[in-house]
């Protein structure tokens, strides 16, 4: 079976249009460079029970 690109992004584009009333949006964004504790920010934040981590 042989997928074509065309196909492809069009099922990616159904199941977008589908699911999209059922994704969050983010309501914040952690912005920073390395090696300055973005990234424990950004755990620290998701051990919250009120905050949810992205993916």
């Amino acid at each position: 079976m042989v997928l074509h690109p065309e196909g492809i992004k069009k099922t990616n584009l159904i199941f977008r249009k589908i699911t999209s009333p059922f994704r969050y949006l983010p309501t914040y964004l952690i912005i920073g460079g390395q090696k300055c504790g973005t990234a424990s920010l950004f755990y620290n934040l998701g051990a919250h029970p009120q905050i949810k981590n992205s993916i």
